[in-house]
């Protein structure tokens, strides 16, 4: 999953290069938050559908006793969200030449990473090498890589950065808290009739969701007369 949607970030960093020698500050932030928006949905949507449908998948293919605990899933999952919000950020940062002013950064997050594994895994078992990634992304590169690209790419406030990544987050949390609720209590079938009624609901409520919740906003009207220019 992550291969095929990083495809989106690869095709447009030769255009965020041209846009940084082309257009102004206030444009290139423009142009940012646009894309972050559709790097938002994109994965938003790919992580709720892992947190609802990964072990019912598990269960269909390989069976019953392959199945993680739902602890394991949700820090898998939360690695996957907090890994594929970072995309738009480390593509400007790439496409910008920012990178040498984080070069270090590795060093100090696999040190983390590997201590709080290990750590972690001797507290909560299988579950605890998740939680050592998370650790490691939070104290590091979340903050590291916004920060360098704002202070010297964008020159732009990174408050306003994490107020919409907050907000973000916020939804998708509420999307998935509200899907995995009447997936657990209504979706009463197992097998794969189970697992085809929460896609269908996969499919359409975290879209409809995002939509009617950002209908209003500068990126989506972006997007929509996007879409009307190409059909």
């Amino acid at each position: 999953i992550e291969s095929i949607l990083n495809q989106f970030f690869q095709s447009v960093a030769a255009s965020i290069g041209n846009l940084r020698a082309d257009t102004d500050k206030r444009k290139q932030k423009e142009i940012f938050y646009i894309i972050f928006f559709i790097n938002y949905w994109l994965y938003s949507f790919c992580a709720i559908a892992l947190g609802i449908l990964l072990q019912s998948t598990m269960q269909i293919w390989l069976g019953r006793e392959y199945i993680m605990t739902n602890f394991c899933v949700i820090f898998l999952v939360i690695n996957f969200l907090l890994k594929g919000m970072r995309q738009t950020v480390m593509t400007f940062d790439t496409a910008y030449g920012l990178m040498q002013y984080y070069k270090f950064m590795p060093v100090p997050e696999c040190i983390i990473n590997l201590s709080a594994s290990i750590l972690m895994a001797y507290i909560f078992g299988p579950a605890g090498v998740f939680i050592g990634t998370t650790a490691s992304t939070l104290l590091t590169c979340f903050w590291i890589e916004p920060r360098v690209l704002f202070k010297y790419g964008l020159d732009a406030d990174l408050q306003e950065y994490f107020i919409r990544y907050s907000r973000y987050i916020m939804v998708t949390l509420g999307i998935y808290i509200m899907l995995y609720s009447v997936t657990t209590w209504f979706v009463t079938c197992n097998g794969i009739w189970g697992f085809l009624i929460k896609l269908l609901l996969v499919i359409v409520v975290p879209n409809l969701s995002i939509i009617v919740i950002f209908r209003k906003t500068k990126e989506f009207q972006y997007i929509v007369n996007m879409g009307k220019r190409f059909f």
